[in-house]
């Protein structure tokens, strides 16, 4: 947690030594510091990625840098919905052992000659 805090300090204070920019104003490099500890965070704190974006979504609405809603845009995309369900049944699949059950019975049907356990194989992958 200090590393995190360091990181933020650290961007937080470089917008104050940096000469004045048209592209680049306060709000951006409060979230450019935001944006560099949640990387910090996701490499060297002991947490759920998830947990630590969610703390930087709300770090970004606490401190003024982003309303609310421009915070959670990026949420209301199906893409990111439809990957973050692919790794839900993914990982739900592998805790249970039924994807290692379903190719296993895939393998015991087919899998009698090489031709037929790559065959097995990929109907593993579609299933």
């Amino acid at each position: 947690m200090p590393v995190l805090v360091f990181v933020v300090a650290a961007f937080w204070m470089a917008q104050t030594q940096a000469p004045a920019s048209v592209e680049v104003g306060p709000e951006g490099w409060r979230l450019l510091a935001i944006f560099a500890a949640t990387i910090v965070g996701l490499m060297v704190y002991p947490r759920s990625g998830g947990g630590v974006v969610l703390l930087a979504i709300a770090a970004t609405v606490v401190t003024g840098v982003m309303p609310i809603t421009q915070a959670l845009a990026g949420y209301s995309n199906k893409a990111v919905w439809l990957v973050l369900a692919a790794f839900l049944i993914s990982r739900a699949l592998i805790k249970t052992g039924l994807a290692r059950r379903i190719a296993l019975v895939f393998i015991r049907r087919f899998g009698g000659t090489s031709l037929g356990l790559g065959y097995s194989l990929i109907a593993t992958d579609v299933v």
